[in-house]
């Protein structure tokens, strides 16, 4: 519940004996519930809905799991929405240290080791006669089928068609391109070097004997 116009002062005073918040959207839910007006029987409650204008405007139904579930397999103008919600077990009540508790209590483990309540739930919805074949309508809650995502699978098929055609014309061309031929290397000859005697006789026989030295050696490094 929430503090709008809607509430009285009586809702707004109990409003503070709560010690935890409450979403908004509940109060809002139960408000127009109460605006519309609660059904008094399954019966009504089935009717308004059948007389709604469209399956997305008009009047729903919240009511027992089993209730909405035999209804839906017995009608196909009824459909169920959603997941089960607040889910609370059955308990049959019997007066405080009254014996037929460890009887009841007996009884309900002898049938389910039995397996007689299996058997009873099969009968009952599985194998029912009231049972109606509906076809099923289309629902955008089944998922994403295979038609919605059949461009991805394409997509992908293509992407690996051109990778295995392009490894193709590489493979092609570093296989079959014209290579350089490598052609034979001419050895160039050391140069020789000529000794100019012109001069010579002015320039001490050290200066010469040093000059072959350089020449030797560098003949020997080529």
């Amino acid at each position: 519940m929430s503090l709008n116009d809607s509430l009285s002062d009586v809702e707004r005073a109990k409003l503070a004996v709560w010690d935890y918040p409450v979403s908004d959207k509940y109060s809002k839910m139960w408000q127009a519930m109460k605006e519309a007006g609660l059904p008094n029987t399954i019966d009504e409650a089935i009717q308004r809905v059948l007389d709604s204008k469209s399956s997305s405007e008009g009047f729903a139904w919240l009511g027992d799991a089993t209730d909405v579930r035999y209804h839906v397999l017995t009608s196909c103008d009824l459909q169920m929405v959603g997941d089960e919600f607040s889910r609370k077990p059955y308990a049959i009540a019997v007066q405080q240290g009254s014996p037929l508790k460890d009887q009841f209590n007996n009884a309900i483990l002898q049938l389910l080791n039995k397996r007689k309540l299996e058997k009873l739930k099969e009968n009952w919805w599985s194998n029912n006669p009231e049972a109606m074949k509906c076809e099923k309508q289309d629902d955008q809650s089944d998922g994403i089928s295979i038609q919605n995502i059949g461009g991805v699978f394409i997509v992908i098929f293509m992407g690996i068609g051109l990778a295995c055609v392009t490894l193709a014309l590489e493979y092609w061309w570093y296989k079959w391109r014209k290579r350089p031929v490598i052609g034979d290397v001419t050895q160039v000859e050391p140069a020789k070097i000529i000794r100019n005697n012109a001069g010579t006789n002015d320039q001490p026989k050290q200066d010469g004997f040093s000059f072959r030295n350089r020449a030797i050696g560098l003949m020997n490094i080529k």
